[in-house]
């Protein structure tokens, strides 16, 4: 069984809109970066079972970047995204609404061997945190 890195944040916003923001490519393109400096070039999305997504990573030179793509295994709108990152990791979101207009988010994914843990934590966190700072703003 692999071991999986959890990450959570409460969100001021309803679960459905929550949900939508991993899945809407406008949505997409304006939170999911691991820092302030890297760009997120493109975001495709096809929310359904079996679909595919393809989300662009850019530097801050625009010297590198990379596709973080993968298929959907399950989708439960509100309440959970799943999601097979084309390396074969797996990835989990779910949404829990706590009243007041939050939502807690339960994040997990499993690590890859290249960088360590705690650095894909913490990258991750941040894209967490963005999301966050966008659906809040």
């Amino acid at each position: 069984m692999p071991e999986f890195i959890t990450l959570e944040e409460t969100i001021t916003a309803s679960p459905e809109r929550v949900y939508d923001a991993f899945l809407t490519p406008e949505d997409l393109l304006q939170w999911h970066r691991a820092s302030e400096d890297w760009t997120t070039p493109h975001a495709i999305t096809d929310p359904q079972l079996g679909g595919r997504f393809n989300i662009g990573f850019g530097d801050p030179n625009g010297e590198h970047s990379f596709d973080f793509t993968g298929t959907y295994v399950a989708l439960d709108r509100p309440t959970h995204i799943a999601y097979t990152i084309d390396d074969g990791r797996m990835v989990t979101i779910d949404f829990e609404d706590v009243g007041d207009g939050q939502t807690h988010v339960i994040w997990k994914f499993e690590p890859e061997n290249v960088f360590p843990p705690e650095m894909q934590r913490q990258g991750w966190m941040a894209q967490l945190v963005n999301l966050k700072a966008y659906l809040e703003s």
